[in-house]
């Protein structure tokens, strides 16, 4: 076994501890057999796909710091409040996202798109990429709203 799996095992076996599982309840919270769960403790198999994000979720912690010991604490931010948003629960943090990208980009409207939020809910974007998208969402609404101000001011 490769030390570096040996390394991920013993930061799941940690990360169960910390939370207060045994591999029973855990595999029962999460859906798989003990066998999967134990496996994962030794390090010599990572979560599914499917059972990934749920993992994620009740552990509370990202993929990267579970699969590669990459803490969010060690690294720069990706985006103004990653840090703080990375802290609270996972249904919590797209809303917080949101919130952010509307504070920096100063639209007044909280928009974006719902395939976005379903993306990341899924596990199939994480919370940079979904920063980025709704960032970027709410500045083309912040210029046509400006657009649509001047258009309507000047026919005044």
């Amino acid at each position: 076994m490769k030390a570096v799996d040996r390394e991920r095992g013993k930061r799941f076996a940690e990360l169960l501890k910390k939370h207060g599982y045994t591999v029973s309840t855990f595999a029962k919270k999460i859906g798989v057999t003990e066998d999967a769960v134990r496996k994962w403790r030794r390090g010599e198999r990572v979560p599914r796909q499917e059972h990934l994000k749920k993992v994620l979720q009740v552990l509370n912690v990202t993929s990267d710091y579970l699969l590669y010991g990459v803490s969010d604490t060690t690294e720069k931010e990706p985006f103004p409040g990653f840090k703080k948003i990375m802290n609270l629960p996972f249904d919590q943090r797209f809303d917080a996202i949101v919130e952010v990208a509307q504070e920096q980009t100063g639209c007044p409207l909280a928009v974006f798109d719902p395939a976005v939020k379903k993306k990341y809910e899924n596990g199939e974007m994480s919370e940079k990429e979904v920063y980025e998208s709704v960032k970027r969402q709410m500045e083309e609404v912040k210029e046509s709203l400006k657009e649509r101000l001047k258009v309507s001011s000047n026919q005044i």
